[in-house]
């Protein structure tokens, strides 16, 4: 049975940085979130290999539905992640210029 709690604990960390901050992943969970199973197979280790049913079952049932499929909505989602990043980066420069400017 198919069960995402059993997806390995560093897959899940890999795959909740991707999500939350837009950190790429290793091969292997990309060639997943971009639902290219061929490539997921190839790139698999002994350990992802035969939890790769559970690794699928966490994605779908945890992650945005926005941030996997295919690879369009892999990238899409790493520029945008990358923008909001940028966003606040920007953000914390121009507060970090104001308070300077007011002391």
């Amino acid at each position: 049975m198919v069960d995402p709690r059993l997806c390995p604990q560093s897959a899940k960390e890999n795959l909740q940085r991707y999500a939350e901050s837009g950190i790429p992943t290793g091969g292997f969970l990309q060639a997943v979130l971009e639902n290219n199973l061929m490539e997921a197979v190839a790139r698999a280790d002994q350990f992802n290999l035969p939890a790769l049913p559970h690794i699928c079952s966490y994605i779908y049932n945890t992650l945005p539905m926005a941030c996997h499929g295919s690879p369009k909505r892999v990238e899409e989602w790493l520029q945008r992640k990358a923008k909001e990043r940028n966003d606040v980066a920007v953000a914390q420069k121009c507060d970090a210029r104001e308070d300077a400017d007011g002391q």
